[in-house]
């Protein structure tokens, strides 16, 4: 019996090995045991922890399992036999993956492979009906369209291919260089996004259309050029190109759109081909102007903007590498976003022309240092246009004139510090009488010279009275006030500090000869009575105001012909000293404002300070 036993076991080994061969064909024997580990969680149907052909062969959907992975090789998706779709982003930044076999039942790829850098070798099974990998090119082919929709860093894209798809070498970081054959007329929206080690590019002069973002990202890239046989340039078809330094528009070229070279950093050179019906370079200027409407839709670090240009596109400078610029004052408006993301921006000049400022024009310019701006009108400007810009700590520079009015206007208000662009001057002449009235429409600091006295303003009219306050170091603009000094001429210099209104400022003024006739109210002047005697405001009855002078309107004034001068007690900050005083040099006025020669022992206004005179 044991040898009957023995006999059949021997005569069953054979079988018994055939069986075991038999069995190990039944499961896909997979090179990257991440894939199997992956395939086996998800698709192992009998819980054998292997993944046979058939259990392969049932999967009709594999999602977004291999998303993000680190497999290195998926030959074996050939096996997936009933997989007709590959949808977006199946394999996404899988940047180990270096192989993928497509199997022949896939009629439908969206986007798959995005950020696969490290691709070498694609392959399409030879009999699918919808894709191809002709001539060993390791890219997905649309066979019908010959659209090239997937490329990796080892493609040579055929001579049969017509148009390079959407997003097909998007995120090949490796790729180093290119060659479009002479039969591809488009170049499709983010084509080449983010290949990084891109330097080098060659377009034939089929090519028609460079689509949106077809280069974005690009940073290797020092230089491109652009066949005589393109007509339009995509939406920030260039963007993030930092290596970028030239670029040549032929003059094809009748398209382009919004962004093109946002981010270009080392972008110094843009030139239109002389003959272009559409855009220009004029005055050597390295930017793109829309002949036409003499706007520029495009600069660079390089940019001089041309006075014949009128108005700027709202992305032309968007993340230039911009240090500088000086708008001409051909311009009346900056758009919203037109300098945003200028992150060098340290420096800007507008001109008086500018009448508006748009939303977030110089968002992110987080080094602006100096913007000067010569518009005397403040323009209106959306209160986001400078956030993020660092302008809290940046200097305003404006017209003296202007100065208070961009310090009480947001979001001018918000700069650091804000000074006149040149100081501006006004000599004031004061007479025997030793009183003047000015007005002026910039903020001025009084002088600090012998000779000055006070500088006061009116604050109330009580009864027949004006009510004198004394102004300490600045006269706010459009400030109407009263200087007291000595005979002579003096110099108010424009004030480089922030100079607030005074409270309850009643006096009006005007800066230019105006007829009385244009005044709202009963207007009073200075006088200063008959023979130099008492001084006040009298009913003005000229025709005529002298410009820079300061007067007094009043709506209701019956039949009041002259207001004189009360000293508000202390609150004129008027000093009280005990000193002897030499009245042939000095101007003297008694408190009820007379103007006296020889005064006797008591308290008067001398040269526009309150002193005690101790004369005997």
């Amino acid at each position: 019996m044991r040898n009957y036993i023995l006999s059949f076991l021997f005569l069953c080994i054979p079988y018994l090995a055939n069986a075991q061969e038999i069995q190990d064909e039944e499961f896909i024997v997979f090179a990257d045991a991440k894939v199997k580990a992956i395939c086996v969680e998800n698709w192992d149907t009998n819980n054998d922890g292997e993944l046979s052909y058939s259990e392969a062969a049932a999967v009709t959907d594999i999602g977004e399992e291999f998303r993000y992975s680190e497999i290195t090789c998926f030959d074996e998706l050939q096996y997936f036999t009933r997989l007709t779709s590959i949808g977006g982003d199946a394999f996404r930044a899988c940047k180990y993956l270096t192989s993928i076999v497509i199997p022949n039942s896939v009629t439908s790829i969206s986007l798959a492979f995005h950020d696969c850098s490290g691709l070498t070798n694609i392959i399409v099974a030879s009999d699918n009906p919808v894709y191809d990998s002709r001539d060993n090119c390791n890219a997905i082919i649309e066979t019908s369209s010959n659209t090239l929709i997937t490329g990796c860093m080892n493609t040579e894209i055929p001579n049969s291919v017509t148009s390079i798809g959407e997003e097909a070498f998007r995120g090949c970081k490796y790729l180093t260089s290119i060659m479009i054959p002479n039969s591809v007329t488009s170049i499709g929206w983010g084509a080449f996004m983010d290949c990084s080690s891109l330097t080098s590019i060659e377009i034939q002069n089929s090519v028609t259309s460079i689509e949106g973002e077809a280069f974005c990202g690009c940073s290797s890239l020092t230089s491109i050029e652009i066949p005589n046989s393109v007509t339009s340039i995509g939406w920030s078809a260039f963007e993030g190109c930092s290596g970028l330094t030239s670029i040549e528009i032929p003059n094809s070229v009748t398209f382009i759109h919004e962004h093109v070279f946002m981010y270009c950093e080392a972008l110094t050179n843009i030139i239109v081909a002389s003959d272009n019906p559409v855009y220009d370079s004029r005055d050597n200027c390295n930017a793109i102007i829309e002949t036409s409407t003499n706007t520029l839709i495009a600069g660079c670090k390089n940019t001089l903007i041309p006075n014949s240009v009128t108005s700027i596109r709202h992305d032309a400078f968007y993340g230039s590498n911009l240090t500088s610029i000086e708008i001409p004052n051909s311009i009346t408006k900056i758009g919203g976003y037109t300098f945003e993301d200028c992150v060098y921006l340290t420096s800007i000049s507008i001109p008086n022309s500018i009448t508006s400022i748009g939303q977030e024009a110089f968002h992110y310019c987080d080094v602006l240092t100096n913007f000067y701006c010569y518009a005397e009108t403040v323009p209106s400007t959306d209160s986001s246009a400078f956030i993020d810009s660092n302008y809290e700590n940046a200097t305003l520079h404006v017209p003296a004139c202007a100065i208070d009015d961009y310090r009480n206007t947001e979001p001018w208000s918000g700069f650091g510090s804000i000074v006149p662009l040149d100081p501006m001057e006004f000599d004031l002449t004061v007479s025997d009488a030793g009183i003047a009235t000015l007005y002026l429409d910039f903020s001025v600091a009084i002088p600090d010279v012998e000779g000055m006295g006070d500088v006061m303003y009116v604050s109330d009219v009580v009864d027949r009275s004006l009510v004198l306050t004394k102004v300490e170091n600045n006269i706010p603009a459009h400030t109407g006030v009263i200087v007291y000094a000595k005979p002579g001429t003096y110099t108010f210099t424009s004030s480089t500090t922030h100079v607030d209104a005074c409270a309850n400022s009643r006096l009006s003024g005007v800066t230019q000869d105006t007829p009385t006739a244009d005044i709202d109210g009963t207007v009073y002047t200075l006088s200063v009575g008959k023979n130099q005697g008492s001084i006040g405001f009298r009913k003005f009855t000229g025709e005529t105001l002298a410009a820079n002078k300061a007067f007094l309107a009043l709506n209701k004034s019956g039949d009041v012909k002259f207001f004189d001068f009360k000293f508000d007690g202390e609150l004129t900050g008027i000093s009280t000293t005990e000193q002897d005083v030499d009245a042939e040099s000095a101007v003297i006025y008694d408190l009820q404002g007379r103007r006296v020669t020889s005064p006797s022992k008591g308290t008067y206004i001398v040269n526009g300070q309150k002193r005690f005179i101790n004369n005997r």
